[in-house]
């Protein structure tokens, strides 16, 4: 009788060990090697709208490179580059994963730089091995072969759309001498494992925030996204960053008195809306990773007061 009550009394606690840090990560990063929705669900269809803003000194952006040289001539000519696009995702377990851009635009330009737009400004999936910002690799610490390179430590307990959720901080291991190691937050649902909110902040004379955050679809019973963001800022003094194999400074090195200089800001913002899952998709050309119709170009401007008008609405209900 005795041996059964200490076996009861002890029970709780070794299935709190069990939830140990280590655990948590490594459940996460199972999950995510499932790449997240695409083997979670039989088929999706979601919406995403993109905008990105660059403004500041274009001489900032130096090094060689064709992508960076288009970047840099358009901010010349425009002083503040924008672009936006709405972009229509579609997954079919048979037939793959593939993006259609329904519009785009590049305010002063008859056409968007395609160019630009073939920059990985961020991350799109956190279920890769690299976490890419600004062209260049980072190690994922939610990848399951680069845990190794991080220390992980439950902050606390959380609540996120009435689901309890695990809080962990990661910095790179202290005798780590590992070049391009990110530090950060990520929640983790206690029960499925998904990721919830996943934060990248590098303060510092370059500050780097990113996020990707996620909402719970009850049918499904997974995590999608919902919204990620890319910010890029400068704090003091000139900053270098490697970037398309060549440099990114942030500021302007040693300005004279009577020149102020320009600092170099970037802003990347992605919503995500109207998801369909687990019902028949309308994929359209097979192949074909990216799919820009002609008339994705020259939408009128109510398209786009629209596109707002839904994302206002997404916004008020979550």
């Amino acid at each position: 009788m005795r041996n059964s009550f200490l076996f009861v009394f002890f029970l709780p606690f070794i299935m709190m060990a069990q939830e140990s840090t280590p655990f948590i990560i490594q459940k996460a990063a199972e999950r995510l090697s499932q790449n997240e929705l695409l083997n979670q669900v039989n088929s999706f269809s979601y919406e995403s709208y993109e905008n990105f803003k660059i403004t500041g000194d274009p001489e900032a952006l130096t090094g060689p490179g064709y992508k960076k040289t288009e970047l840099r001539k358009t901010l010349k000519k425009t002083q503040v580059l924008f672009s936006e696009r709405t972009i229509l995702h579609v997954y079919d377990s048979i037939k793959g994963y593939k993006e259609v851009v329904t519009a785009a635009q590049m305010p002063g330009f008859e056409k968007p730089v395609y160019p630009v737009y073939t920059i990985i400004f961020q991350s799109q999936f956190l279920n890769q091995k690299d976490y890419i910002i600004l062209d260049q690799r980072f190690k994922n610490p939610l990848h399951s072969s680069r845990t190794q390179f991080y220390d992980y430590q439950i902050e606390k307990d959380s609540v996120i759309e009435n689901r309890t959720v695990y809080k962990v901080n990661f910095k790179p291991q202290p005798l780590a001498e590992i070049p391009n190691l990110l530090e950060g937050t990520v929640y983790i649902d206690a029960v499925n494992y998904d990721v919830v909110l996943f934060e990248i902040d590098t303060p510092g004379e370059l500050n780097i925030e990113t996020l990707h955050s996620f909402t719970y679809n009850t049918n499904a019973g997974v995590w999608v996204p919902l919204k990620r963001s890319l910010y890029v800022k400068k704090q003091k003094t000139k900053k270098e960053l490697e970037l398309f194999g060549g440099r990114l400074e942030v500021g302007n090195e040693s300005p004279s008195e009577n020149q102020t200089g320009q600092d170099l800001y970037m802003i990347l913002e992605v919503d995500y809306f109207n998801y369909e899952l687990n019902i028949p998709v309308d994929f359209g050309k097979k192949g074909i990773l990216t799919e820009i119709p002609d008339e994705a170009i020259g939408r009128p401007e109510s398209y786009w007061m629209n596109i707002e008008i839904q994302k206002r609405l997404i916004q008020q209900r979550n």
